[in-house]
């Protein structure tokens, strides 16, 4: 995972397409603006999981990350000794 730092006013541009622009930061939320091309879906992450199934199904875990965020790792599957080296 790439972190960045920003202050209000600042940009972050992803793809030549794609500017995520911190608006404000009052207390512990940030406001984000995206300017994306319309072909773009752009969701927050609880409205992505309703859309196409949960972490779990996908064969992620969430885990606690820094600071309360969600992080999610791909489970590890349990060796069977038929894995090639």
């Amino acid at each position: 995972m790439l972190v960045l730092t920003r202050r209000a006013g600042e940009s972050i541009m992803i793809d030549n397409e794609i500017e995520l622009k911190v608006l404000k930061i009052r207390g512990s939320q940030v406001h984000l603006g995206i300017d994306a091309p319309k072909k773009s879906a752009v969701h927050r992450k609880e409205v992505w999981l309703k859309i196409h199934g949960e972490p779990k199904a996908a064969g992620l875990v969430t885990k606690q990350g820094h600071e309360g965020s969600q992080v999610e790792t791909t489970k590890e599957r349990p060796k069977t000794g038929t894995e090639p080296v």
